[in-house]
């Protein structure tokens, strides 16, 4: 379309991106003390989704909800970093897919594996 909005079909009509994004809200997420998450996985959703629902005024704690964000990513990094280092099989998976001799950087820790 010209005018750079993306339209997709719910249910028998077509709807705009923040159609979409109100249905979303009500279908596919709970706020739960103020902090809204996904029902599918529990995690918050990612920060241009929460403001595209904070400019449309649907209900939830957008300070809250930015601050489980993070917490829920430092976890995650935390988690990550202390990850094993990869395996023998890995390595293999590893040196079929980028070549043997080649360092791949693993982008979230840093973490340098040489092949």
């Amino acid at each position: 379309m010209s005018n750079g909005i993306e339209k997709f079909v719910v249910g028998k009509g077509w709807v705009t991106d923040d159609e979409k994004a109100k249905v979303q809200f009500e279908t596919d997420a709970t706020v739960k003390a103020g902090v809204v998450r996904w029902n599918a996985n529990g995690s918050v959703p990612p920060k241009d989704i929460l403001s595209q629902w904070q400019r449309l005024g649907m209900t939830f704690d957008h300070a809250k909800t930015l601050a489980a964000y993070q917490k829920d990513m430092d976890k995650l990094v935390k988690r990550l970093r202390s990850a094993p280092p990869p395996d023998a099989e890995q390595m293999s998976e590893m040196r079929a897919a980028f070549g043997s001799g080649k360092t791949v950087v693993n982008v979230l820790t840093g973490r340098k594996t040489y092949l």
